[in-house]
């Protein structure tokens, strides 16, 4: 009897001291998953923890302490995010500040949550009656052109082209948002074209700012028009403003979504 006692005897010591020499060497993976967290070095924190439970299965208090500690990563992450995403906010609000002083703002409070910026030369009211290329943003950043043909007769018109000297041209895909009005013996045509489905229209006038730029509309008939130089400044001054617009809205979507993570784990570390 004592035989068999004996060698069961060993086995027990033997995996107890296993057990043991695991949690152990799994602190140490905690500790130095601590040291990086601290460092700010987040993401070879995760890391550390990420291997202690691979390496060490059965460490249970290791692995238990590492919950608490990958929360702890997870929260100083999002809040190294915050900060950093509050100060390139900061930075580019002061931007935007500047240049909309270039803009006009049109916007009937009473109808409208979202404005819409213009250039001061391509005010809607300044305008009237002639063919061109207007350009605009809403409050948001989101950009589009509006090709405007005024004459006696209709084109019926439904897209753009552009082109200069050497060739190169961009068109637009036929518009989805048409629009046709007459008065006083004349036709109105207005074709809507978004920034992101305008067949790379924008940044072809915009990159060719400085080059004369021929403008054809595009339908049953052909009108061609020689871009003026406002219009030209016009377009690319909007296009950059609604840029700076739209990668503001991405950063506060953005900054909302880690306080969001933020909010959630302390909850989380709260609960425990």
């Amino acid at each position: 009897m004592k035989k068999v006692i004996f060698p069961l005897l060993l086995m027990v010591c033997f995996f107890t001291a296993c057990t043991n020499h695991g949690e152990k060497d799994a602190q140490q993976y905690l500790d130095a998953a601590q040291q990086e967290m601290e460092r700010g070095h987040y993401n070879k924190a995760k890391i550390l923890v990420d291997s202690l439970r691979t390496i060490y299965p059965k460490a249970f208090e290791a692995r238990k302490k590492s919950i608490a500690l990958m929360q702890q990563i997870e929260l100083g992450e999002q809040q190294v995010s915050v900060a950093f995403i509050d100060s390139v906010l900061m930075a580019k609000e002061l931007v935007m500040a500047t240049q909309r002083k270039r803009f006009v703002l049109q916007k009937d409070k009473k109808y409208q949550d979202i404005g819409n910026y213009f250039y001061a030369t391509q005010v809607i009211d300044k305008n009237k009656n002639r063919s061109y290329l207007r350009a605009q943003t809403d409050e948001l950043g989101n950009m589009r052109l509006t090709s405007i043909f005024v004459g006696k007769y209709p084109l019926h018109h439904s897209a753009v082209k552009a082109t200069v000297a050497d060739g190169s041209y961009a068109q637009t895909p036929v518009s989805t948002d048409r629009y046709t009005s007459k008065n006083l013996g004349l036709t109105t045509e207005k074709c809507d074209y978004p920034l992101q489905q305008d067949g790379g229209l924008t940044a072809f006038i915009h990159l060719n700012k400085q080059k004369k730029i021929n403008l054809y509309f595009q339908g049953k008939k052909s009108k061609k028009i020689t871009l003026t130089t406002s219009d030209k400044k016009a377009i690319s001054e909007i296009y950059q403003f609604s840029l700076l617009l739209s990668s503001i809205q991405a950063l506060t979507k953005e900054r909302a979504s880690a306080q969001r993570k933020i909010a959630f784990i302390l909850r989380k570390i709260k609960e425990k």
